[in-house]
């Protein structure tokens, strides 16, 4: 079996059961998901978007890349889903639905948006897809879900998470960054992560309810999460978490690095991740 087949099997095994602990953050706003639409953005191999089908009444999970839209067609008609349509879309111009949706799903892909038009910057890009992303929310009540890294998470500095591992690059000004990575690697750096408080301000431009969990240990792995600014419950789930499920020892380690931020008042500057949930529109710029 070629390393290529091997890591895209590894990633399915992984990816088992994930959309229902994500859908655990859902479940705070919304009583019942039975009768309610969802849109996964970048649903890479599907392994959300087939829990997701279990949950709601119609699925439309998109994603940019060729591979990953077969995998997940084929996934889907392997597990006899018929609440669940695939296609491939750009997440800038979203044109495979004109439907609305009650959740909008988003996990490890607001910082690669850029992707979907090299020609603007990773500002412009996630600028531009939370203008257009609001004329897919059916109601004020509706919600738009994204996790993502922290920027100022001190393992990141070292070993970046979205380029090739390299140092300090996540740190950098996005120009500055943008000039040195073509000068060393002759390619554009197109992720953008930002720190809590950034992230913030530029969700509350487009929303005028924006929520912050923790999620523990990390955004792709929702095996438990608390309100960033409730620092007993952060610190009681992350025992909950260390307790009931098994870690490996990246997971675990992440978990006391969580611990230990929230008991010294530190977790908004140096969670991992977070995950944002914005609701309410604002009026369209």
């Amino acid at each position: 079996m070629k390393n290529s087949e091997k890591e895209r099997l590894k990633r399915l095994r992984i990816g088992e059961k994930r959309g229902f602990y994500v859908a655990n953050v859902f479940k705070k706003y919304f009583d019942d998901l039975s009768n309610l639409k969802i849109l996964d953005i970048g649903c890479g191999y599907g392994s959300l978007t087939l829990d997701f089908a279990r949950m709601f009444k119609k699925v439309h999970s998109i994603d940019a890349a060729d591979k990953e839209v077969a995998v997940t067609k084929k996934r889907v008609k392997e597990n006899k889903l018929k609440n669940v349509t695939v296609a491939k879309d750009n997440a800038l111009n979203i044109k495979s639905t004109k439907d609305k949706f009650d959740v909008i799903h988003l996990s490890g892909v607001f910082e690669w948006l850029r992707l979907g038009d090299m020609n603007i910057s990773a500002s412009e890009a996630q600028d531009l897809f939370l203008k257009n992303i609001r004329n897919f929310l059916r109601n004020d009540k509706s919600i738009l879900y994204s996790g993502t890294e922290n920027k100022l998470f001190p393992y990141f500095w070292l070993r970046d998470p979205h380029f090739d591992k390299k140092p300090l690059f996540v740190l950098l000004p996005e120009k500055f960054a943008d000039k040195l990575s073509l000068f060393l690697f002759r390619r554009k750096y197109p992720p953008k992560i930002y720190s809590y408080f950034a992230l913030k301000r530029l969700f509350k431009e487009y929303f005028e309810k924006v929520d912050f969990y923790v999620p523990i240990p990390h955004y792709q792995y929702v095996f438990s999460f608390a309100n960033i600014n409730n620092k007993k419950e952060i610190v009681k789930q992350c025992r909950y978490v260390l307790k009931n499920f098994r870690l490996d020892k990246l997971q675990r380690l992440t978990v006391y690095w969580i611990l230990l931020t929230a008991k010294l008042g530190l977790i908004k500057l140096f969670a991992p991740g977070f995950i944002t949930v914005a609701r309410k529109p604002r009026k369209k710029r």
